[in-house]
């Protein structure tokens, strides 16, 4: 199964097909589909293996377990989960994101995966629970971005967090390491405990402690700013 991290990029047409059709439609009131327009009045909405458009769903999302979820463009009031399942190879549940608004909080259960890409916002805080994927690209977190045994890395890039970015006792599957890369995070950035084949942290500005301890390898990288610069990112 291709991650969902390089979906867009290295995903076959075959493949996206596959994952935007199976599994049972849903119900006509609860469809997002794929309108550009219109008003989602259901306070619970499932995601399963659908795209939805620029439509805004008055309430939270729920990717089940297994299924993939496209978001472009769309509001969603609430909450998003992504649903646990079982680890790679199978089908992770997955949440995909491209210039879409999620007011609430995100939780990305034991092996789903999440990718916010293109100017999506998460009004709160995004938490990871031993899973897969939790990237975040161009795009911005109103609260905190908590890693907590992620297990394929992680691309923070280019990204605005208003709390905290901790990473810690993660792993990397996939060897494409841990990439934490021109951000701007509002309070402090902590990578504690990770191992993988390398960890790059690069020009973010850290209003607060950049600290990393106990990680396999250290990380590298350079021009950060922060506050105080401590353990093993002393020097970068």
């Amino acid at each position: 199964m291709t991650k969902l991290r390089m979906f867009g990029f290295l995903a076959s047409s075959a493949l996206c097909a596959a994952l935007l059709t199976a599994g049972p439609a849903l119900a006509d009131n609860q469809r997002g589909g794929n309108n550009e327009g219109g008003h989602h009045g259901e306070k619970n909405v499932r995601c399963e293996n659908q795209t939805f458009g620029a439509i805004t769903i008055d309430g939270n999302l729920v990717v089940p377990s297994g299924a993939f979820c496209q978001l472009n463009g769309t509001h969603v009031m609430g909450n998003a989960t992504v649903s646990a399942g079982p680890p790679e190879p199978s089908n992770p549940t997955g949440l995909n994101t491209s210039g879409a608004t999620i007011d609430g909080n995100v939780n990305v259960q034991q092996n789903a995966q999440l990718a916010a890409f293109s100017g999506s916002t998460i009004g709160r805080n995004v938490q990871c629970d031993r899973c897969e994927v939790a990237d975040v690209q161009d795009s911005t977190v109103k609260g905190n971005l908590a890693d907590n045994g992620v297990s394929e890395g992680a691309f923070i890039r280019n990204s605005h967090i208003s709390g905290n970015l901790i990473i810690h006792g993660g792993t990397d599957f996939f060897s494409t390491g841990f990439n934490i890369d021109g951000n701007a995070i509002g309070k402090k950035l902590a990578f504690d405990r990770n191992t993988g084949s390398f960890s790059d942290i690069s020009t973010n500005t850290i209003a607060e402690n950049l600290t990393c301890n106990d990680n396999t390898p250290p990380p590298t990288g350079s021009g950060n700013t922060a506050e105080h610069k401590q353990g093993q990112c002393a020097g970068l």
